[in-house]
């Protein structure tokens, strides 16, 4: 490794918080890497990261794997819905996300097909109408037999309900 190099990484690992938003516009996986170890990197800051699609996904399975950001809402679902997250990964966060995010998940063209297909599912399921009535939705049950309008809304099933999906 050049010297400079290196100086660039342990700049990121040990920044101060005001210069932490100079850093998250490298292009350096390792000092990527180095400035998800530094502790004054908080969750805005984070989420400023997420928000590029150029990220690599060893990086987004490293920030996926520390507990200390899994533990945020914000986090999550930025990382549930990036389109280089690991597939196993985005699938454990989707556990966990609330139904309007999983919806919008549903929507990216961006998110793998397996992971909009799982985020339907899982909305689906969550419908609230239905929750609400400890019913089960018969959307998620049959789905090619649902009407779905021009406007992608489908309608809930569940007796009672007069709710709508919009998918």
């Amino acid at each position: 490794m050049a010297p400079e190099e290196n100086s660039r990484i342990e700049d990121a690992r040990t920044a101060a918080s005001e210069s932490i938003p100079a850093l998250l516009a490298s292009a350096d996986e390792k000092v990527l890497r180095a400035l998800i170890e530094n502790p004054s990197l908080d969750e805005t800051h984070l989420c400023l990261l997420l928000e590029r699609k150029d990220l690599p996904g060893t990086l987004l399975d490293a920030i996926a794997k520390r507990k200390n950001w899994r533990t945020n809402y914000r986090v999550r679902r930025a990382l549930a819905g990036h389109p280089h997250t690991p597939r196993l990964a985005a699938m454990r966060l989707l556990r966990d996300l609330h139904l309007m995010d999983l919806v919008r998940i549903s929507l990216l063209p961006a998110s793998p097909v397996e992971l909009r297909r799982l985020a339907r599912n899982a909305s689906s399921r969550n419908c609230l109408k239905c929750r609400w009535a400890k019913e089960s939705c018969s959307l998620g049950e049959d789905r090619r037999a649902s009407p779905v309008d021009s406007s992608g809304w489908v309608p809930c099933r569940s007796r009672g309900s007069r709710s709508t999906i919009r998918f």
